[in-house]
């Protein structure tokens, strides 16, 4: 079997507040696997904020998101290899 794969993306480079923000994970051997997203936000004048982290464990079809953030990233969409979440900038 071959190592676990995980990539993140968000769909922008940068969001306005109270923007819909869309995070789409596509990963292979999901079954028990944990990925962490860090997200550091910087405003117009060049000062940024402390990196916060989200974490997500799947484990047998089941999503559990964390986030340091205090953001609620809701799981939009999932299949055996991309799962979709989004939340408010």
């Amino acid at each position: 079997m071959s190592n676990p794969t995980c990539t993140a993306t968000l769909n922008k480079a940068s969001y306005a507040v109270g923007e819909a923000m869309v995070l789409t994970v596509n990963h292979t051997d999901a079954d028990r696997m944990s990925f962490a997203v860090t997200v550091q936000v910087t405003d117009p004048e060049g000062n940024t904020s402390p990196p916060a982290t989200a974490t997500a464990t799947i484990d047998a079809g089941t999503v559990n998101f964390v986030d340091s953030g205090g953001k609620t990233w809701t799981l939009q969409s999932a299949t055996l290899n991309q799962s979709i979440y989004t939340t408010t900038a």
